[in-house]
């Protein structure tokens, strides 16, 4: 089981699932759901308050990943040339990843907003919303 994690009350986060899903590749069994959920307290247990609120979360079978190492890793699902964009960022080293990516997050609401509500996904992809 792969599911991202992401900040339910942010624009910015929505958006990016948003963008992901129509660009996952058919064989991806990537599925999305919100921190703020009972998917997240029942497969993250407990150690969810561990986690920065403002970081993404991926458990990809039992292994969990936060931050731009968690959205790097997601690259795998998406078709080309997003795969190979996104995967560009594995170039980039760890420390300067996670600097960019906690500058991001740290600014995400004063630039994008909260989310006032939650857009659903085509009846297609549906199954990839979890909670």
């Amino acid at each position: 089981m792969r599911v991202l994690f992401y900040d339910g009350t942010c624009a910015l986060c929505h958006g990016a699932v948003g963008f992901i899903l129509p660009r996952l590749r058919t064989s991806s069994r990537l599925t999305f759901a919100p921190l703020q959920g009972n998917v997240a307290a029942h497969l993250l247990r407990g150690s969810i308050q561990s986690y920065d609120p403002e970081a993404v979360v991926l458990f990809d079978r039992g292994q969990i990943w936060t931050g731009a190492e968690a959205v790097l890793r997601c690259a795998a699902d998406l078709r080309a040339p997003f795969r190979l964009l996104l995967q560009t960022g594995f170039l980039v080293s760890p420390r300067y990843r996670a600097r960019l990516y906690r500058w991001i997050a740290q600014n995400r609401m004063g630039w994008f907003g909260r989310a006032t509500r939650c857009r659903l996904p085509d009846q297609k992809m549906r199954w990839r919303m979890l909670n």
